[in-house]
């Protein structure tokens, strides 16, 4: 619903200038916000190797809160994209070392749709099955594989 309701104010606002005859204000207030929106992008957007957002948080002051031990000094939209593939190693190994795994069609049931998407992009190097998650997308791929009949005999 945002982009829609900025698009609503953007119209309305510059509805509002022509009637009152103040199409000067439109440049001015583009040369006021542009600085304000590069400043901040990168704390809205991954646009920084990591290293160079921490310098540039820190030179801005920006405090940020921990998510874990080796990303404390990241956003999660950046600490997000740590540890995917170590994740993946590890269900590798519980997977592998399990016999009765192996006798199975099974798959890999994941809490949320990151866990999932992870297991699913780093699976076929670590010989996993496919993952399944209730959360957001994966529930309706999950509705997809009862209809293919994926069994767990």
């Amino acid at each position: 619903m945002f982009p829609m309701l900025f698009a609503l104010g953007a119209y309305s606002f510059e509805t509002f200038l022509v009637k009152m005859n103040w199409r000067w204000l439109k440049p001015v207030m583009l040369i006021l916000l542009l600085p304000f929106s590069i400043i901040s992008t990168p704390f809205a957007l991954a646009v920084l190797p990591v290293e160079s957002f921490i310098s540039y948080s820190q030179t801005l002051y920006e405090t940020i809160d921990a998510r874990e031990e080796t990303t404390s000094s990241l956003p999660h939209f950046y600490a997000d994209m740590f540890g995917w593939e170590k994740m993946a190693a590890a269900v590798s190994d519980a997977y592998n070392h399990s016999l009765l795994m192996k006798k199975l069609k099974c798959a890999v049931i994941c809490n949320n749709y990151g866990e999932a998407g992870a297991i699913d992009f780093f699976g076929p190097k670590y010989h996993l099955p496919k993952a399944i998650s209730g959360h957001n997308n994966y529930w309706l791929w999950v509705q997809e594989m009862r209809q293919a009949k994926l069994s767990y005999e």
